[in-house]
């Protein structure tokens, strides 16, 4: 069942097309061809969420939970793999919802302003993620807008009658372990192990070589600075990866073994395909950054319904059905007109088509795929970063349409 922002009683308001607005046609081309004649876009302007309307910064924040910390917490469940660190949008629209909220909001310390976000299963006992509530205003017709950001992991113990009625659930603070470099003794083969089977453990080590990876995959994607468990998260989300396997890397015990399937996913990700059909809709190595998160980020329709979506300079065999115009209301990217698209083979929806609106905004144009319409395709050559062969021990291993 899912619930919450992605409540199937919500789906025929959702699935309602908003009225077409002519904006500028893409000028084609591909994206090594199209020169900078223009300003380009503005990252920040996405990150922002800025269609959600005005929003008020909340004052404080909540402090890191200590591993181990069981409470029962407010329960949302979507359609969205959410990871620490990452920005959830929300429109809160039905009362139940805004009932969750209000509980966050109402709670004490070290609960306040605090969910739980756990990507929609049948499973009764999965891993999620708290986010905390920073941002939010109430609108006029009741309604909630707000944005969060995932904190940490958790381990959830789901009720159905919690599931149901959107209540509090049981959650236990999962212990985040091996976020540093092996003693230097150790690395040198001081201990019993040798020296390369230590390195599945070493997360300074493998997030080096993760890095070098993901500047062969994405080179023009601005690099992240940040520890190895943060750059685990981060990499997380800006893979184009589905959501199953956004899943099971949540579930990595450690930052280690987070980075050690991040490591073999960059060496073999070659193509995406559609999740229905299996029809083969774009190049991974396609993705293009056109928010300051990255190439992967959650947004949220003015139905209320939260699409987890990657962005890519282009796709193959995607397109829009005949008859579409390009939007502008409600765009999730200040200057851009959307228009759905779907997969020329099985006609499912895959994501949207922004162009620009304006003839000298750079990019003219680009993609996003939504993630639980992808799959991913893998390459028969493995792809090797500028490291010691040593090193290889340690690779083990019904829906809105509009914005």
């Amino acid at each position: 069942m899912l619930l919450a922002l992605g409540n199937p009683a919500s789906l025929d308001l959702a699935n309602s097309i908003l009225p077409p607005q002519q904006t500028a046609e893409p000028d084609g081309g591909s994206p090594q061809q199209r020169a900078d004649t223009g300003p380009s876009f503005d990252p920040s302007s996405a990150a922002l969420h800025t269609y959600l309307g005005d929003v008020d910064d909340l004052s404080g924040c909540s402090p890191q939970l200590p591993a181990g910390y069981c409470c029962r917490m407010p329960l949302l469940q979507l359609e969205v793999v959410l990871m620490p660190g990452a920005t959830l949008p929300l429109r809160v629209i039905y009362h139940s919802e805004r009932r969750l909220i209000e509980r966050a909001l109402d709670a004490l310390e070290p609960l306040s302003r605090l969910i739980t976000v756990v990507f929609a299963s049948h499973s009764m006992s999965v891993v999620g993620c708290t986010a905390e509530i920073l941002q939010m205003r109430r609108q006029s017709d009741g309604s909630i807008h707000c944005v969060a950001k995932g904190r940490q992991r958790v381990a959830v113990q789901l009720d159905e009658m919690a599931v149901i009625n959107m209540a509090r659930c049981q959650v236990e603070v999962l212990p985040e372990i091996g976020n540093g470099p092996l003693p230097r003794e150790i690395r040198a083969g001081a201990g019993s192990w040798p020296a390369p089977a230590l390195l599945s453990f070493d997360a300074a080590t493998l997030a080096d070589q993760a890095r070098t990876l993901f500047r062969h995959f994405a080179p023009e994607v601005r690099e992240y600075k940040g520890s190895p468990l943060e750059l685990s998260f981060w990499l997380s989300v800006n893979l184009p990866l589905q959501d199953a396997t956004r899943q099971s890397l949540l579930e990595a015990p450690t930052a280690a073994a987070r980075l050690c399937r991040l490591i073999k996913t960059l060496q073999k990700l070659g193509h995406l395909r559609c999740a229905s059909c299996g029809a083969q809709v774009a190049a991974a190595r396609s993705v293009i950054s056109m928010s300051e998160e990255g190439i992967g980020s959650a947004y949220v329709n003015a139905h209320g319904y939260v699409h987890d979506m990657i962005t890519l300079q282009g796709v193959q065999d995607v397109g829009p059905l005949g008859g579409d115009e390009p939007e502008t209301e409600n765009s999730w990217f200040p200057g851009y007109a959307w228009t759905i698209v779907y997969c020329n083979t099985c006609r499912a929806h895959l994501g949207w088509h922004f162009t620009a609106t304006q003839q000298q905004t750079e990019p003219r144009d680009f993609w996003g795929l939504r993630r639980c319409n992808i799959s991913e395709a893998w390459e028969d050559h493995v792809i090797q970063a500028d490291y010691s062969s040593e090193d290889e021990y340690w690779y083990t291993d019904n829906e809105s349409e509009s914005l």
